[in-house]
C-alpha cells in the first residue's frame, strides 16, 4: 500500500467493548481504515482485471471496517507470583467488509471486500504493581492455501483509579489473501497506539 500506491501513514481509530468473569474474557472491537494514496507508481500493477502501467499516476482509496470478536481462556493465573500472572488461549474472529478504487487516466475500477478469518492464539498478562501497573501481550493467526493473517500487540497498562485504565504499546498486522472471494492482497499494518478506558 505504501510503496507501490502512496498511500501515507495515518491514525486507525477504534472502539472496545470488554467483559470478564472468572478466567473467561470476551473482547469486541471495531475499528475504521480509511486510506488514500497518489502516486506516479513505477512498476505495472494489475488491480481486478485491469493493468495500470509504470509511471501512471493512480489515485488509490482504500476504506474497510475491522470487526474483532475474541473470547480468552485463562488455563493458568497465578495471583501469588509478581503483582499476578496470567496465560490464555484465545479463539477470535476477524471480518474485513470495505472496498478499494483505484483511478487512473486510462482505468477506473472499483473492488469489494468481504473477508472473515478464524484465527487462535495466546495472550499473557504480568502484574507489575498491585493492581496499578501491568505488562500485557496477544498473538493470534491463522494461515491456509497459502492465504494467512496474524495480529499481535503487547502494551503497558496503568490504573491510575479503580475505574481508568490508561495503556499504550505497539501492535502489528500482517494480512494476505491468495484468492479468497477473487480478492488478492497482501497488506501490513503496524505502529504504536494508546487507549482510555473505563472499568466498572
Amino acid at each position: 500500500l505504501k510503496d507501490d500506491l502512496g498511500i501515507s501513514n495515518e491514525n486507525v481509530p477504534g472502539v472496545e467493548a470488554y467483559f470478564s468473569i472468572g478466567d473467561h474474557e470476551i473482547t469486541a472491537s471495531y475499528s475504521l481504515i480509511d486510506l488514500s494514496g497518489d502516486k506516479h507508481i513505477d512498476k505495472t500493477i494489475v488491480f481486478n482485471g485491469d493493468t495500470y502501467a509504470v509511471s501512471s499516476n493512480v489515485k488509490t482509496d482504500f476504506t474497510t471496517s475491522m470487526i474483532d470478536v475474541e473470547y480468552q481462556y485463562k488455563f493458568l493465573n497465578l495471583e501469588n507470583v509478581l503483582a499476578g500472572l496470567s496465560f490464555g488461549i484465545i479463539v477470535k474472529g476477524k471480518y474485513l467488509d470495505g472496498e478499494v478504487r483505484m483511478r487512473s487516466s486510462a482505468n477506473d475500477n472499483q473492488e469489494d471486500i468481504q473477508v472473515p478469518i478464524p484465527m487462535l492464539g495466546l495472550g499473557a498478562k504480568i502484574g507489575l504493581l498491585a493492581d496499578i501497573l501491568e505488562a500485557r501481550a496477544k498473538v493470534a493467526g491463522m494461515g491456509y492455501d497459502g492465504s494467512f493473517c496474524y495480529d499481535a500487540m503487547a502494551d503497558i497498562s496503568v490504573n491510575p483509579f479503580p475505574f481508568l485504565n490508561i495503556h499504550g504499546g505497539y501492535r502489528i498486522m500482517s494480512l494476505k489473501i491468495e484468492d479468497i472471494g477473487d480478492v488478492y492482497a497482501k497488506m501490513d499494518f503496524y505502529g504504536p497506539y494508546v487507549g482510555l478506558a473505563l472499568e466498572f
